[in-house]
C-alpha cells in the first residue's frame, strides 16, 4: 500500500510538472508568433500559434483554454491574416531618405513648400476651441481651412474642419463626418490641394496595429469610406502624418516602428502619379515593406544620397528670384524658365504653369462654393459637382503636362 501511494506521487508530482513547464511554454509560443508576424514571417508565425493552440485539449496534459486565452489567440491569428493582407499590395517606391527626432513636435521636420499647405501643433487651433494632445492642425495654402482632431461626445478623437471668415474670426469647426473614425480614434490630417483627397491616421479596426494612414476623397456632399493606404507605410506599429507636397514631389510619413523611445522616424519618398506594386513573390519583399533599408528601393545605377539637403538647398538659393518649383528625376529642382536647357522643356513648361494657374482658379471657385454649401446653401451642389469635374480634368491636363517637361528636359 505505502509502495501505491509513492508511486501514485510520483506520477503526480510529473504530471504536476509537466502541466507547470506547459503554462511556462505555453505563452512564450504565442509571443513568438505575435514577434514573428510583426517582423512579416507570417510562415513562421503560423507555425508557433498552431504549436500553441495544441497545447490545449483533450489528452493527459493537456488543458481547456480560458476565453481569455481564445481572445489572444483569435488577436494574433487576425494580425498574421492582416499582414498577410497587405503584403500582396506594398508598393513601389523610391525612399530618398529618413530622419529620427523627437516625437513630440516631429511634423516641424516635415519640408513643405508653401503650396502644400502647413503642418502646426496645438498653437494653430482657432482659439476658443477644443483638441485632442497630440494635436497637428493642417492650415490649406490659402489660410482658408484648418482640419484637426477634437474629442467628442464619447471621448473618441474626431478629424473637424473650420473656415476663415472674413472679419478673421473662425468659424464653429464641424466634424468631417461619414465612417472615417471606424471605431478608433482619427488624427494627423492633410488635405491634398484639390481640397478633395484627405490622408490621416486612424487606429480603428481597419488598422494593421496603432495608428494606420488612411485616405478618402469627397464626393460633394461626404467624405468616402477610407482607404488604408497599405505598406510599406503601414506597420503592426504607429504610423501617422502622410503629408504629399506635389510642388517638390516629395511625400513624407512618420512611424514609431524602429521602437525607439520618445523617438520617432520620418521617412522622405519620391511621389509617383500611379500605385505600382512589388509581386508578391518578390526577393525580400519583408524588408521592403519594413523599409529597413533605404538603397534597397533605389533603382539600379540612381542615387539619392544627399537629396533632401540639395533640394533644400537649391529652394533657398532660389528663394528670392522663384518663379516656380518644379522637380525633375535626378534630384534636379528648377525655379524659372531658364533653368531649362531644352528649348521644348521651356514651352511645355510654360504650358504646364498655364494649366496650374487654371487649376487654382477653380480651386479657388470651389473653396468659395463649398462655405457656402457647409453654411446650409444646398443651391450650390450643381455648381460643386460641375467644377469637380472640371478640376478632375485640368489636374489630368497639368499631370500630362509635367510629364511631357520631364521627357523633354532629359
Amino acid at each position: 500500500m505505502l509502495m501505491f501511494k509513492k508511486l501514485f506521487l510520483t506520477i503526480f508530482l510529473a504530471a504536476t510538472l509537466a502541466a507547470g513547464a506547459q503554462e511556462s511554454t505555453a505563452p512564450t509560443l504565442l509571443e513568438q508568433a505575435e514577434t514573428e508576424a510583426m517582423a512579416y514571417d507570417v510562415d513562421a508565425a503560423r507555425v508557433h500559434l498552431e504549436k500553441y493552440r495544441a497545447t490545449f485539449g483533450k489528452g493527459r496534459g493537456k488543458k481547456q483554454a480560458t476565453q481569455e486565452q481564445l481572445d489572444e489567440i483569435a488577436e494574433v491569428e487576425g494580425l498574421i491574416e492582416r499582414v498577410e493582407t497587405m503584403l500582396e499590395r506594398v508598393e513601389r517606391i523610391v525612399v530618398v531618405d529618413s530622419l529620427v527626432v523627437d516625437a513630440d513636435a516631429f511634423f516641424r521636420h516635415y519640408s513643405l513648400s508653401p503650396e502644400a499647405g502647413t503642418i502646426g501643433g496645438a498653437e494653430a487651433v482657432p482659439k476658443g476651441n477644443g483638441a485632442v494632445d497630440p494635436v497637428v492642425v493642417y492650415t490649406t495654402d490659402d489660410g482658408s481651412q484648418r482640419i484637426w482632431a477634437a474629442a467628442d461626445d464619447d471621448d473618441m478623437a474626431v478629424l473637424v474642419s473650420a473656415s476663415h471668415l472674413s472679419d478673421g474670426s473662425w468659424e464653429k469647426p464641424a466634424p468631417l463626418g461619414g465612417d472615417l473614425g471606424e471605431g478608433g480614434d482619427s488624427n494627423f490630417p492633410f488635405l491634398m490641394p484639390d481640397g478633395m483627397t484627405l490622408y490621416y491616421a486612424n487606429d480603428g479596426y481597419n488598422s494593421l496595429g496603432g495608428y494606420d494612414i488612411f485616405i478618402t476623397r469627397y464626393d460633394g456632399e461626404q467624405w468616402l469610406s477610407p482607404q488604408n493606404v497599405g505598406m510599406p507605410y503601414n506597420s503592426p506599429y504607429d504610423d501617422y502624418m502622410m503629408a504629399i507636397d506635389e510642388t517638390t514631389g516629395v511625400g513624407w510619413w512618420a512611424t514609431d516602428r524602429n521602437q525607439i523611445p520618445g523617438k520617432v522616424t520620418i521617412y522622405a519618398f519620391l511621389v509617383s502619379d500611379t500605385r505600382q506594386n512589388y509581386p508578391d513573390d518578390t526577393p525580400g519583399l519583408a524588408a521592403l515593406a519594413l523599409v529597413e533599408n533605404l538603397r534597397d528601393t533605389w533603382a539600379d545605377g540612381e542615387n539619392y544620397e544627399g537629396y533632401l539637403s540639395r533640394l533644400a538647398k537649391e529652394t533657398k538659393a532660389a528663394s528670392k528670384e522663384v518663379e516656380f518649383t518644379f522637380a525633375l528625376p535626378g534630384g534636379r529642382v528648377y525655379h524659372s524658365l531658364d533653368d531649362f536647357r531644352s528649348s521644348a522643356a521651356r514651352e511645355a513648361m510654360e504650358d504646364y504653369l498655364q494649366a496650374q494657374a487654371e487649376i487654382n482658379t477653380t480651386q479657388k471657385e470651389l473653396t468659395d462654393l463649398r462655405a457656402r454649401y457647409a453654411k446650409g446653401d444646398r443651391s450650390v451642389k450643381t455648381q460643386i459637382l460641375k467644377l469637380e469635374g472640371r478640376l478632375k480634368l485640368q489636374r489630368d491636363e497639368a499631370k500630362r503636362r509635367s510629364n511631357e517637361v520631364a521627357r523633354a528636359e532629359r
